[in-house]
């Protein structure tokens, strides 16, 4: 797990209450968007997968989590398409696996900023 808040500096200009402010929303909100994916897996709607998988990528970029985005993109592609749809089950197990330790360090990166 390796997050990269370049893009996120690059975006909100380095401003430091506006990266606390995406952070908090990360911390906050990708859990439960998380969860809302994983019910609609467990439900069978994989057209639902695939939107709400569509909607965690932005964040997931701002925050330079390359890996969690690209199982995102993969589950977001399968949902959609409503193919090899077991393959989701080990990507959000994949994603879940590495989420803990991603808002830790998220919750390190924005105690630093000042």
């Amino acid at each position: 797990m390796a997050i990269n808040l370049s893009y996120l500096q690059e975006i909100t200009g380095g401003e430091p209450a506006m990266m606390r402010e995406m952070l908090d929303l990360f911390i906050q909100d990708i859990p439960e968007q998380l969860d809302n994916v994983r019910n609609f897996y467990d439900e069978g709607n994989f057209a639902s997968v695939g939107t709400e998988a569509h909607k965690l990528k932005p964040t997931l970029q701002y925050i330079g989590c390359m890996d969690m985005y690209e199982y995102i993109k993969k589950i977001e592609y399968l949902g959609k398409n409503e193919l090899d749809t077991h393959q989701i089950q080990e990507l959000l197990d994949r994603v879940f696996g590495e989420l803990d330790d991603t808002i830790a360090s998220l919750k390190k990166e924005r105690a630093e900023l000042s």
